[in-house]
């Protein structure tokens, strides 16, 4: 086995599996194995491991290591489909400092990282048009970059999963070349009307409805402020306050009467507003509430 041997030619020993019982299917000795590498999280004792922090992580981590000569984070090779930006390193060029900040968290939270610089590790680089240094430094050395718009990480966010680049991919997205109020063309198949015959049984009911993302009680009915100061878009800020209100939130725009406010200062009428935040021992809060999306997401 590929991974195995590279393991062993770097030094690493592999812990060899126990026998399962009546009581319990987990086969890896969690007490002695320092890192787990798996293609998916779908194994007994997955969550275990978890609990007890010991890392799991895709072959590829095992393959960058040897390539770099070094251990690579973890971090980046989860299997755990919670973390969708998993495998992305992204960098921003010519966004508002607010934009910027925010996508930095949202990857780092849902598994991916972020640079400030483009290097030829950068999976992903987010800009609204071609027309600044990072870019033309990536087709210039022709790096293997998506250059993407800002969309696709606000849609990833929103549909909890990381989607397709390719509608967002400049130069010419296609996003931009079709109104949204344009019809969707479907793709035809064959005619299977008559093939599989469902009026009744389980097929012949209808589908089930959609539900929200499960684990997202964080909030548990607290009233969350957003500050002006963070300088986010519309846009992004619509994204950041779905997130909140999926997560049991309530987005509040009085700060007498919130139980979070979210800013880049601690500075501004809102936060100095008769003491009243420190004196109530609100939460102020700066990017770390990506960290509480991270645990529950």
């Amino acid at each position: 086995m590929e991974i195995a041997a590279l393991l062993t030619e770097g030094g690493a020993k592999e812990s060899k599996p126990r026998s399962s019982t009546a009581t319990s299917l987990i086969t890896i000795d969690l007490e002695e194995v320092t890192h787990i590498v798996a293609a998916d999280s779908d194994f007994p004792g997955y969550t275990e491991a978890e609990n007890l922090m010991v890392p799991v992580v895709k072959p590829g981590w095992v393959r960058h290591s040897v390539k770099t000569k070094r251990i690579a984070h973890v971090r980046p090779w989860t299997p755990d489909p919670r973390f969708f930006f998993s495998g992305v390193m992204a960098t921003v060029a010519d966004l508002p400092v607010g934009d910027k900040e925010a996508i930095c968290g949202g990857i780092l939270a849902m598994g991916g990282q972020f640079s400030n610089h483009l290097t030829k590790f950068t999976t992903h680089l987010v800009t609204l048009n071609m027309d600044n240094d990072k870019c033309r430094q990536a087709v210039g050395k022709k790096l293997n970059v998506k250059v993407v718009l800002p969309h696709w990480f606000d849609d990833c966010l929103k549909l909890g999963k990381r989607i397709d680049e390719g509608p967002y991919t400049l130069p010419n997205p296609e996003i931009e070349r079709f109104s949204l109020e344009a019809p969707v063309v479907m793709p035809k198949g064959p005619d299977l009307t008559y093939s599989h015959p469902h009026k009744s049984g389980p097929m012949g009911q209808d589908p089930p409805a959609l539900s929200s993302r499960r684990g997202l009680k964080i909030f548990e009915k607290k009233k969350v402020m957003l500050g002006i100061d963070l300088g986010l878009t519309e846009r992004l800020s619509n994204v950041i306050n779905d997130l909140i209100q999926q997560a049991d939130g309530q987005i509040v725009e009085d700060v007498e009467i919130a139980d979070a406010y979210i800013c880049q200062y601690r500075d501004g009428s809102d936060y100095l507003t008769k003491g009243g935040l420190n004196n109530r021992k609100r939460k102020i809060m700066r990017r770390e509430y990506w960290q509480s999306l991270e645990l529950d997401v």
